[in-house]
């Protein structure tokens, strides 16, 4: 009953990308799906994808053989599993899940779960075996244990499953719409977050960036910066010092009474850039409200 924050990084992080399985998921959207006993790659990262149904028809189990360990999900928790009475989800399958594919992997590897309730994070295959009293019952006893669990139903269960076949973006519950508006209604033009004042893509302020009245300071990463995609805008005349490296003092360049407009994808990251500079002393800063995405479309549409 939890709601997924993918949609969220996605929308300030121009690379990431939403992983699911592709089995069990075919109403669900994502950017990638993966389908079994296939390999994804993060990096210098490599994951075997392991399609684990029981839980819910849509699970997977994420090995990393390099470093002997699995990302498990909900389908095996220390010394418990995921629950099988909603959302497609089937005893028997989370058996064979188990068994098949987590606990078959060798007794040194270590298992990390979604969560857990008791403040635990890790676990091994042989950990598993020994003291998971779920794990080492005969498959009818199994089935048997779940059926009798009688799980109260989810409190928040059927609002949460529709915005998460959409990345937690929409179909949500009206309390969470506000959430997700909130960016917006605070980044009005003239208001003020943490002594940064919050500036609206207009024609007027491309005038005064294309006139040199601030000192544009672009706090995305270099690779985000790279020409193709509305995303990537740049303004006139930027400077570029990723959020990371703010106070190395690598800006010996900029006056601390100077106008600076801050600038990233969305104008998350540049806020908090601002709150940065606003504590090294910096006094006129200015954030680009909605950033590069809203600049796009409000400016060259």
């Amino acid at each position: 009953d939890h709601i997924t924050g993918s949609g969220l990084l996605k929308e300030e992080f121009r690379n990431c990308r939403s992983v699911i399985g592709l089995s069990g998921n075919e109403n669900a959207v994502a950017d990638i799906k993966v389908e079994d006993n296939t390999t994804l790659s993060v990096d210098s990262i490599e994951f075997q994808i392991r399609h684990t149904p029981g839980h819910t028809k849509g699970c997977i189990t994420l090995v990393n053989h390099e470093y002997k360990y699995a990302l498990t999900g909900d389908t095996l928790l220390i010394q418990g599993c995921g629950r099988t009475d909603f959302q497609g989800g089937s005893s028997e399958a989370l058996y064979d899940s188990i068994q098949s594919s987590i606990l078959a992997l060798p007794d040194d590897y270590e298992l990390w779960p979604a969560h857990d309730y008791n403040g635990r994070s890790v676990s091994t295959v042989l950990e598993e075996k020994e003291f998971n009293t779920r794990a080492r019952l005969s498959k009818r006893e199994f089935i048997d244990f779940m059926a009798k669990l009688n799980l109260p139903y989810p409190r928040k269960i059927d609002e949460s499953l529709p915005a998460n076949l959409k990345c937690g973006l929409y179909d949500l519950p009206e309390r969470f719409q506000w959430y997700m508006n909130q960016k917006e209604q605070e980044q009005t033009d003239g208001a003020i977050i943490d002594h940064v004042v919050q500036v609206e893509p207009s024609v007027q302020l491309v005038n005064d960036v294309r006139q040199n009245k601030y000192y544009v300071l672009d706090v995305r990463d270099p690779d985000e910066l790279v020409a193709g995609t509305q995303d990537s805008l740049l303004l006139p005349g930027y400077h570029n010092i990723p959020l990371a490296d703010l106070g190395r003092d690598n800006y010996p360049a900029i006056s601390k009474g100077e106008p600076i407009l801050l600038v990233c994808r969305s104008g998350i990251r540049s806020q908090q850039a601002g709150k940065v500079l606003s504590m090294l002393g910096f006094t006129q800063l200015y954030n680009l409200a909605g950033g590069a995405i809203k600049w796009g479309r409000q400016v060259y549409d």
